[in-house]
């Protein structure tokens, strides 16, 4: 998979041979979790919201190095 790159500004797709409604459980959890706010379509398997990433510095890098080695 490419490395994100918040510059360009465009959409994310992809492609499983899971039920879109398993998967659609999932993303919907994960970003009421996360506080996401999206929008989901009423007619299709999409939906859209916005999000940026930003460079963790001190403390909070070493936090997601730890997170991450943990998994």
């Amino acid at each position: 998979m490419k490395e994100y790159n918040a510059a360009l500004g465009k959409t994310t797709a992809f492609f499983t041979t899971f039920p879109p409604e398993e998967i659609w459980s999932m993303i919907d959890e994960e970003l009421r979790v996360k506080g996401i706010a999206f929008e989901p379509s009423d007619k299709t398997w999409k939906l859209q919201y916005d999000i940026s990433r930003g460079i963790a510095t001190g403390s909070e890098a070493n936090t997601s190095a730890a997170e991450e080695e943990s998994k």
